[in-house]
């Protein structure tokens, strides 16, 4: 039987905080109710959401949500669902590199912390992301109907750790569909970087760049990858 699913709850007003409480609670959530900040920072720490509802001010800081985690887990794509969900969906979304402000900064502005998992710690989600992923390329593509992926495909990239995360999830299955049109993908269309000990194989990698001729920036985006990342084993590899 699937778990209810977990959300935390956010205001410093009792009445609305218990009047939410109970009516999540009726529906069939499992809810937890903070009065500010400090309380939610330690729920936070304790246990993981899937849904976080806050108000705007409270009586330790702002409301306002840091989506945090590692590179291609889809921060800006929860950002802008956050936002659209927002009392302020028609404003603009300003999208901020964080990487460039100081920790202090981001703990004095951002007071709620939201960290997306990588890839390879939600392998349950895999499918779902993977039919997802599929249509959104077919739409892109402007194609009629999105390929099915075949179980033997699907348990290929479920053994895989995808360092890229969902991003270099999405290139694999665009690169499958380019290379074997139709309407399904089997496992031989998945082509996936040989990794060994840590390193992704040397033939492969020069194809790829082969491909790309030698553009490291185009390398690197089809493979999920950092440019510090595509240039430190190009170098390890003597491709460089």
């Amino acid at each position: 039987m699937p778990q209810p699913h977990r959300l935390l709850v956010v205001d410093d007003e009792p009445d609305l905080r218990t009047l939410y409480e109970l009516t999540l609670l009726k529906v069939g959530y499992q809810v937890d109710a903070a009065a500010d900040l400090a309380q939610a920072r330690h729920y936070l720490a304790q246990q993981a959401y899937d849904l976080l509802i806050t108000d705007m001010r409270l009586p330790d800081g702002l409301g306002l949500e840091l989506v945090l985690g590692e590179s291609g887990t889809g921060k800006e794509l929860v950002a802008r669902s956050l936002h659209a969900c927002s009392h302020r969906a028609d404003g603009p979304f300003v999208a901020v590199n964080c990487g460039a402000i100081p920790q202090t900064l981001i703990e004095s502005e951002y007071v709620i912390e939201l960290r997306i998992a990588p890839l390879r710690e939600r392998r349950n989600d895999l499918a779902e992301l993977v039919r997802a992923l599929l249509e959104r390329l077919a739409q892109r593509n402007g194609e009629a109907a999105a390929p099915c992926i075949t179980p033997a495909a699907l348990q290929l990239l479920g053994r895989y750790e995808f360092p890229g995360n969902v991003r270099e999830l999405e290139n694999i299955l665009e690169r499958a569909m380019t290379l074997y049109p139709g309407p399904t993908l089997e496992a031989e269309s998945i082509q996936l970087p040989s990794m060994e000990a840590g390193a992704p194989d040397r033939e492969q990698l020069e194809q790829l760049l082969k491909r790309n001729r030698w553009n490291q920036s185009r390398s690197a985006r089809e493979m999920g990858w950092t440019l510090a990342k595509l240039r430190y084993w190009t170098q390890q590899l003597g491709l460089d």
